[in-house]
């Protein structure tokens, strides 16, 4: 009966460590980056984080100004593109070419390897995004 309950200590704890992870808390960034120059980077097998947004809208400007006090202090590295090619906004066929689970801005995507692992449509308090950031360890210690 021991054994059994030691093997059980032991199991949980190796399954709550599993489960955590270090948290980089150094600063993190928020830097534009092209429409097109995204796409690129999603063919080329990349891994980052992007945001899509569009400068007429407000819940995105309520979430830049959420990330300018979140990121000082988490190490999450996030690329914004503007949906415009050319100084024209894009239509939402067309993004939805590139980015079928797309509905609106602000839309964000965790991408590895040029693939879409995670996404998140819509503004965040900051309490939904640290989730979010914790659920796929965007900012894990290295």
């Amino acid at each position: 009966m021991k054994v059994i309950k030691g093997l059980c200590c032991m199991l949980m704890i190796f399954l709550c460590s599993a489960c955590s992870y270090t948290r980089d808390e150094t600063p993190g960034s928020l830097e534009s980056v092209a429409y097109q120059d995204a796409l690129q980077m999603i063919e080329d097998g990349k891994t980052f984080n992007l945001l899509l947004t569009a400068d007429y809208c407000q819940h995105c400007q309520v979430l830049k100004e959420m990330l300018e006090e979140y990121l000082p202090t988490h190490h999450v590295d996030i690329l914004e593109a503007q949906l415009m090619v050319d100084g024209k906004y894009l239509k939402m066929d067309e993004i939805k070419k590139d980015f079928p689970e797309f509905e609106g801005t602000p839309d964000l995507y965790v991408i590895e390897n040029g693939k879409i692992k995670a996404h998140q449509a819509g503004s965040m308090t900051a309490n939904e995004f640290d989730e979010f950031v914790r659920d796929h360890k965007l900012d894990e210690q290295e």
